[in-house]
């Protein structure tokens, strides 16, 4: 009888034992699919500089403006034929026939050159690229256009080409330039100033700044002389951008930001031309972050995703004593 209830007593304790490891296991499941479901893909960063480099914040968490989630985005690059190609240039303009190469990486490309301007279209990449072949910017009349004349300007040079489409027309940034002192550079500068204003704007679909790997190239950005006359334009032919279904991520909270802050890669630096592979991070003293904003990242055509991060703008301090300002990125999510 004893023998019995021992086994009875043993058989019980199994089974609720095992009540609670099967009422546990889907929880668990359900967990791990939730954790899994809200891992978010991170951004193909350049590192430029290797090795650890200082980096400190000097941000207030109630400046911290960053969504609590945001979401991915898909797009597609516009199919750009010999023949589309060659009627764009016809509007902007040109009248010569093209010159046609092959880049290893890029593809066909096609180029014109009149006068004191030049245009390539990259079809593979969705590149079109109007700039100058002066070696320095025009001095024209200054005509004082207000912000509003500067931005109307861009969106009708866009128009005349066919590539408004592609932009949100009230997703834009002004940003007044003048050329460095030694001219290997542009810099920004204050509207009285101002040799060229660049016009930014975001491809359709998406409201934040949209940047390339390199921080001061916009997916799609015109030139605007002060008398109002085109100086630049280059876009990235971007299309059909929507928000992937159920893909907002969780992003970094103000404790996650600093935490991972000195992760953030340097992608350029401000003043003078300096080439990022030649510093090291044994050059730099200390990075200062002063400024941050959620843009999304272009990474090019090979992906057709982009993924929100953080631009980061800050004071950088070499050991030998000099001084510049830096850009960096850090991914969003968390």
């Amino acid at each position: 009888m004893k023998k019995t209830t021992l086994i009875l007593i043993i058989l019980s304790v199994v089974s609720f034992l095992a009540i609670i490891i099967f009422s546990f296991l889907p929880q668990q499941k359900e967990k791990n699919g939730k954790e899994s479901a809200d891992t978010a893909p991170s951004p193909s960063l350049p590192t430029y500089i290797e090795g650890n480099i200082p980096i400190e914040n000097s941000i207030e968490e109630k400046d911290y403006n960053v969504p609590k989630e945001l979401p991915l985005y898909t797009f597609g690059l516009e199919g750009l034929s010999q023949e589309s190609s060659f009627s764009l240039a016809k509007k902007l303009g040109f009248q010569s026939p093209a010159q046609i190469f092959t880049d290893i990486n890029e593809g066909e490309k096609f180029f014109w050159s009149e006068e004191n301007r030049s245009l390539v279209i990259t079809p593979k990449t969705g590149l079109i690229k109007l700039f100058s072949s002066e070696p320095s910017i025009p001095e024209v009349a200054d005509k004082n256009l207000s912000a509003t004349s500067i931005v109307d300007v861009a969106i009708n040079e866009l128009e005349k080409a066919g590539l408004s489409d592609f932009i949100d027309k009230e997703s834009f940034s002004i940003t007044p330039m003048k050329q460095s002192a030694n001219a290997e550079r542009m810099e920004d500068t204050s509207k009285d100033t101002a040799e060229l204003f660049r016009v930014a704007f975001s491809p359709k679909g998406i409201k934040h700044a949209t940047l390339t790997i390199n921080p001061e190239e916009s997916v799609a950005t015109v030139g605007v002389l002060p008398d109002g006359s085109i100086y630049n334009l280059e876009i990235y032919v971007i299309k059909n951008v929507a928000e992937k279904p159920e893909s907002s991520h969780k992003t970094k909270t103000y404790e996650e930001y600093l935490e991972k802050i000195n992760q953030a890669k340097i992608v350029s630096f401000l003043s003078g031309y300096i080439n990022l592979k030649d510093v090291a991070s044994e050059d730099i003293e200390k990075i200062t972050v002063e400024n941050m904003k959620v843009v999304y990242l272009f990474e090019g055509f090979g992906k057709k995703e982009m993924s929100p991060v953080l631009l980061l703008e800050g004071s950088v301090k070499f050991r030998n004593g000099g001084e510049n300002r830096a850009l960096l990125y850090l991914p969003a999510y968390k």
